[in-house]
């Protein structure tokens, strides 16, 4: 059964200089959200910087962000019932399962595309999905990309 596709936008103007949210996903309850992939990068500095970064289940949202409007892949589709906010203030806290820990160059770009078997899933009325940056950057950049987004239900 397939549902509907959305890309959701990451846009974050000057990331700053402290570890912190790209995105974050927060399902509507009794909906299955299903994270297909992400990529993202910076176009702002020559510097070579390595990054950790993690896909995490966060059990306490984020605050401070910006609400990010996710598109409809199919332009007859409705509007997408789960939330995203990008760069949160305050991070997304609580219990946390950590899903995926992984490594961006920022001379590249950070891509993360997993089989089908691998995509992280949630069911709306509990956790959040957060793509987060785990080390303190030493570049103020612009971070732009998307993340592309199954609801079915």
């Amino acid at each position: 059964m397939s549902g509907r596709m959305y890309s959701v936008p990451i846009q974050i103007a000057a990331f700053g200089t402290a570890a912190g949210d790209v995105l974050e996903l927060v399902p509507a309850t009794n909906i299955l959200a299903i994270l297909h992939g992400f990529e993202f990068g910076q176009q702002d500095s020559e510097t070579q910087e390595l990054f950790g970064w993690v896909l995490k289940r966060q059990a306490t949202g984020g605050s401070g962000g910006t609400t990010v409007t996710p598109a409809p892949e199919d332009p007859g589709d409705v509007a997408a019932s789960f939330t995203a906010e990008s760069a949160n203030t305050t991070d997304a806290s609580g219990t946390t399962t950590i899903l995926k820990p992984l490594t961006w160059n920022t001379l590249g770009q950070a891509i993360f595309w997993p089989p089908p078997s691998g995509r992280s899933k949630l069911i709306g009325g509990g956790d959040s999905l957060v793509i987060a940056i785990v080390t303190t950057p030493v570049l103020n950049a612009d971070i732009q990309g998307f993340a592309l987004v199954e609801e079915i239900g």
